[in-house]
């Protein structure tokens, strides 16, 4: 099985994504199973992971005239039979070419939750148009969210829900002491409540930054740790963060961190987790999170309710800061107390989503 795996990734840290590709590449080079090419949009130095396992990786740029040419000559010179995309990835233009093709079959992983301004009639109408064309390309969806999975619905045994695998690649340092992660971010003596995303408004931050306010108003010592944004965003990004938060000169009570494959140690520094999102598929951040015995603070929404089966998972009514504040200080409140994350992260390993891909690319031979 030679397995062509297209992803619209270009972030500077891999994140679980890569770690997961990772993972499923020293599978298919330890067991035989075949060979996985990828495609990204420019080098990043995460790659070295993926070609320690043997695999070979192009970059194109999605939006050339000849993109699609060069992934016509890709598929040819590698013998590929299965394209598997993510994040969209030149999505069109390959189902047109190879889809219904007897020789390439196509797989689409749908990353996402519907957008914050969707209006659900149209996006469902949307959704099963999308079916219908996929049935006629002959086309499999993989969902990492059920409510999503349940809008593919037309494609019958070609629609898969298979939730995100927790990959252990990125846990460079296990023995990092959380004191020394505090002391080298300069973020001692404080409590801290990590928060990660930079697309502003579904990831919920100006929530995060109000009811961090509202808690440091209390107590001094509450600092809300942001990743995403880099170490020192720009004028204009901290502008536009106090013109969606409604809340300015929040320099004392929030720390923009540096980008870091080892985000294990940042969630073990953490005395919270927050997810404020508006909108989520199926939260890496959050799984990490748990992984690593920290309590979580998640919205209340579709996209997170995977999560309440943890012990220390604290939910709050989106959109009220009020309601955030409260389940952050019951969060905090929860930190030594016994934890049933080991237990509960099991059904969310790496070998399960493994297998799961591997049976979805196996069965879209049938």
């Amino acid at each position: 099985m030679n397995v062509l795996i297209l992803g619209d990734y270009s972030a500077p840290c891999g994140g679980n994504f890569i770690g997961s590709l990772h993972d499923l590449a020293k599978k298919f080079q330890v067991n035989g199973i075949g060979k996985l090419v990828f495609v990204f949009p420019e080098e990043r130095q995460w790659a070295c992971l993926l070609r320690k396992h043997g695999c070979k990786i192009y970059f194109v740029e999605p939006n050339a005239n000849n993109s699609i040419e060069i992934i016509k000559k890709i598929v040819e010179e590698e013998a590929i039979d299965l394209i598997h995309i993510h994040f969209g990835f030149m999505q069109r233009k390959i189902v047109d070419t190879f889809g219904g093709s007897d020789n390439v079959r196509i797989i689409i992983h749908d990353h996402m939750d519907y957008g914050v301004d969707d209006v659900m009639p149209n996006v469902l109408l949307r959704q099963i148009a999308s079916s219908i064309y996929y049935r006629l390309k002959n086309v499999s969806v993989i969902s990492v969210m059920d409510k999503k999975s349940k809008g593919y619905f037309l494609l019958g045994k070609k629609n898969h829900y298979i939730p995100n695998g927790l990959s252990y690649i990125r846990n460079i340092d296990t023995k990092t002491d959380v004191e020394e992660t505090r002391q080298e971010l300069n973020i001692k003596n404080k409590k801290i409540c990590l928060f990660l995303g930079w697309d502003s408004k579904r990831k919920g931050i100006d929530i995060a930054i109000q009811a961090t306010q509202k808690l440091y108003q209390e107590d001094s010592s509450w600092m809300l740790a942001v990743v995403g944004y880099g170490e020192n965003p720009s004028t204009q990004t901290i502008n536009k963060l106090e013109q969606l938060s409604g809340v300015s000169g929040f320099e004392n009570y929030i720390k923009f961190l540096p980008s870091t494959e080892d985000m294990f140690a940042y969630h073990r520094m953490a005395d919270v987790y927050l997810s404020a999102s508006r909108k989520e598929a199926f939260s890496y951040g959050l799984l990490e999170s748990i992984s690593q015995n920290t309590p979580v603070v998640v919205s209340d929404i579709e996209g997170t309710k995977w999560a309440n089966g943890y012990n220390k998972c604290f939910e709050y009514a989106t959109e009220n800061a009020d309601d955030c504040k409260r389940a952050i200080l019951k969060a905090y409140d929860m930190k030594s107390a016994d934890s049933n994350n080991i237990e509960f992260i099991e059904k969310y390993s790496i070998d399960l989503w493994i297998d799961a891909i591997l049976k979805v690319y196996n069965d879209s031979k049938k």
